[in-house]
């Protein structure tokens, strides 16, 4: 099986979960062969999986066309979910639950200069992108996250302009975003189950807002 070799068998999957699986790191590899189409899935669940690290951290070898919803819980290791290359790829993604994952710092991770590399060489006119959109987001909750640092720290901007709903419960960081990242003038903020009225935009690190520049 060679670098491009397309695998089928995953294609049909709707919906994913895994639950205690004590052994599993990532679902998928960086150093796995072939290129996993996930052409359908539009659900992936993940519990009880003590070591599990990261959902993807290869930045090429994974499609995930359809996914809509990703929901992580109970994974004491768990530092992210996928790395930005994977990122600029979910385009239907809609909804991010995590919940209980005690190392997580980030949503999105930075890549490697390794891995930065390896992207270019075989994306292309992609590394003169400097921004990672997620179109369709609109919930994103948060419960128990005690080293939760951000929704990512790289050097990309994030551009999230359907954003409606952000829910924190027990995560002493609510600093999602940073300068010049783009979120929606209107979002239902919520904070261990009280609404914030008067500023909602506390969690943002003076970020852009689409249609005006916070203070």
């Amino acid at each position: 099986m060679n670098d491009t070799e397309i695998i089928e068998t995953p294609s049909r999957l709707k919906k994913l979960t895994l639950q205690g699986l004590s052994q599993l790191k990532r679902v998928w590899e960086k150093n796995s062969h072939g290129v996993l189409m996930f052409g359908n899935l539009q659900e992936i669940f993940v519990s009880e999986c003590i070591h599990f690290t990261a959902l993807v951290h290869s930045p090429s070898t994974i499609s995930f066309y359809c996914l809509i919803k990703v929901s992580i819980s109970n994974c004491p290791k768990l530092q992210y979910l996928f790395t930005s290359s994977v990122g600029k790829k979910l385009m239907n993604l809609e909804e991010i639950t995590i919940q209980e994952c005690e190392s997580v710092k980030e949503i999105v991770s930075g890549e490697s200069d390794e891995d930065k590399d390896e992207d270019e060489h075989k994306e292309g006119d992609d590394k003169f992108e400097n921004e990672i959109i997620f179109e369709k987001l609109q919930i994103l909750r948060l419960d128990s996250l005690p080293k939760f640092e951000g929704f990512y720290t790289g050097s990309s901007t994030l551009n999230l302009p359907s954003l409606k709903e952000v829910l924190f419960t027990e995560c002493f960081n609510t600093k999602l975003f940073r300068l010049g990242d783009k979120v929606p003038t209107k979002l239902n903020v919520t904070k261990d189950g009280v609404k914030w009225k008067s500023d909602p935009y506390k969690f943002c690190d003076h970020a852009t807002v689409l249609g005006g520049n916070l203070k």
